[in-house]
């Protein structure tokens, strides 16, 4: 019962600006919270050892990124057309669906 009434409570303070603005601060609050463990690697430089033998000071940084496929592939150094979880040929997907194989899952 107390579950009700708050959802109707919610439901009618919905629309009013006090309400959505409360939202909005728990939303970036819990945001906030969640992200904190990484706030230090973002304003302290970390001297890292790269593949070249040379040594870089480094700033983490989080952010989004929106790739088209084509990017996408490029990126996670995959073939074009083709599935990394499955065997199925790209033609024909429908029907070589089922052919998984756990080893090859996992090996990826």
């Amino acid at each position: 019962m107390l579950l009700k009434t708050c959802y109707t409570a919610t439901r009618e303070h919905a629309s009013s600006p006090a309400f959505r603005k409360f939202k909005r601060q728990l939303y970036h609050s819990l945001l906030s919270h969640i992200l904190k463990s990484l706030r230090p690697a973002m304003k302290v430089p970390e001297i890292v050892l790269f593949g070249d033998n040379y040594y870089q000071c480094v700033i983490y940084g989080l952010a989004a990124y929106i790739a088209d496929y084509e990017e996408q592939v490029l990126l996670s150094c995959i073939l074009r057309n083709w599935c990394p979880k499955c065997l199925a040929h790209q033609n024909n997907l429908d029907e070589d669906a089922l052919r998984h194989h756990r080893g090859h899952v996992d090996s990826h």
